[in-house]
């Protein structure tokens, strides 16, 4: 894919953070949007920042978790369309700060609903659209540094993630003869407000103002990278100098890792 202008990009999850700001700069360089997220006024705040014409964007409140109104929002985006060229599923939650103990099973039911099962059911309604088009297309399913490392009071995130993780490999090996490109991005520290809204973030509020801080990247700068990675055709993208030595650290040295991530917990969990 050597431009996204004109291309019709799907993009999960736009009504903050990355989605939006992908959404921007997509629109920015003439790309046609479909822009779903699950609260409307956040959605609208979205399209309100888009410098695009009113033909070229469709957009979506729902939640992302719910079958039908995924199916019928791919069914309306290539109906509108005509073609579907990337998806983007980039709507994420998170449950932060507590212990697998602390928690209750129903978090399990929800949090993977939407991280993983979100996934699931957008690349399922729309890889027919995206077999059915005769250029290059993408597949683009956004994890997280914690899909590929683990850490301590983060157990259900870091859960959804890896299952992402592993859902984007496995299609990609199926999908490898065809000229749909399957790419996992895995995130770092982005300024996404994820750890400050988190359910139950409430329950341990010092841990989430901490770890709140070590969120360095702008959300702009994340969104460039993804593109760029879309582009490039590649199969995995790592955000950020943070991710990526924790992710060597997590390899090479498991023991020191796992000292510090216990130390984290017991800073707070006295």
């Amino acid at each position: 894919m050597n431009s996204i202008k004109n291309k019709v990009v799907v993009i999960t999850g736009a009504g903050n953070g990355i989605g939006r700001s992908l959404a921007i700069l997509l629109a920015n360089l003439g790309a046609k949007l479909a822009l779903n997220s699950r609260t409307i006024e956040n959605l609208e705040e979205t399209a309100s920042l888009l410098n695009i014409d009113k033909d070229n964007l469709l957009t979506r409140a729902f939640d992302i978790s719910k079958k039908e109104a995924v199916f019928e929002f791919a069914k309306d985006v290539n109906d509108h369309f005509g073609h579907v060229d990337v998806v983007i599923n980039n709507a994420g939650v998170a449950i932060t700060g507590l212990t697998f103990e602390e928690l209750e099973i129903e978090d399990f039911d929800w949090i993977f609903s939407i991280n993983f099962m979100g996934v699931v059911l957008t690349s399922k309604a729309f890889l027919p659209f995206l077999r059915n088009n005769n250029e290059d297309t993408a597949l683009v399913n956004i994890s997280s540094v914690f899909g590929l490392v683990p850490m301590v009071l983060k157990t259900p995130y870091c859960a959804t993630k890896y299952a992402v993780t592993g859902f984007t490999d496995c299609l990609r090996m199926e999908l490898e003869s065809t000229s749909i490109n399957v790419m996992g991005v895995y995130p770092g520290g982005v300024k996404t407000g994820v750890t400050l809204n988190a359910l139950k973030a409430e329950k341990e509020p010092e841990y989430a103002k901490e770890f709140n801080k070590n969120l360095k990247m702008e959300p702009e700068r994340a969104a460039q990278i993804i593109l760029d990675g879309i582009l490039g055709k590649k199969e995995k993208v790592i955000i950020g100098n943070d991710a990526r030595k924790a992710i060597f650290a997590y390899r090479y040295f498991p023991y020191v890792f796992k000292k510090i991530a216990r130390q984290t917990m017991l800073k707070f969990k006295k």
